[in-house]
């Protein structure tokens, strides 16, 4: 079995330096206190923490795949882990998971499928629709053309 694996790395390592230079990592840590008041409760705090980490491989000209782990819940628009029981592990969760097509031959068009980052824009950027965070499963397809000005289809 390791000589099988062994088998597999040996092209990997001779070509460690373009392995390298296609491959993206991208994460961050944030800690943070929250104060939340309600008139009839009281006053509650609870200290939170987020931690994502992505790693983005371009496959050939044409392909690409992103796969992502975040901390959190089941909640889909918030990364955030509240820290209760004391000195219990936190989980992550898969954040992202999905493969990109951008042929060169089809200038401005992109198609991901899977568990992908927002696809669209929010209206005016203010998030009144979607929340940025929000990562939709399934497939999406998007022109746009910068020689034909205002045309974009989603």
């Amino acid at each position: 079995m390791v000589a099988f694996f062994g088998l597999l790395l040996v092209p990997a390592l001779a070509n460690a330096a373009e392995w390298h230079e296609k491959l993206k990592l991208k994460g961050d840590v944030r800690f943070r206190n929250e104060l939340i008041r309600q008139e009839d409760k009281g006053d509650n705090f609870r200290w939170r923490i987020r931690a994502r980490l992505a790693a983005e491989a371009e496959i050939n000209e044409s392909w690409s795949a992103v796969i992502g782990l975040a901390t959190g819940s089941d909640d889909p628009v918030s990364t955030n882990q509240t820290l209760t029981a004391g000195f219990t592990r936190k989980g992550f969760n898969l954040d992202l998971a999905y493969v990109d097509f951008h042929p060169k031959q089809v200038p401005g068009m992109r198609m991901a499928a899977g568990k992908m980052q927002l696809p669209f824009e929010t209206a005016d950027k203010t998030q009144l629709l979607w929340d940025n965070d929000m990562a939709p499963e399934g497939v999406a397809l998007k022109f746009k053309r910068a020689a034909i000005e205002d045309f974009d289809i989603f």
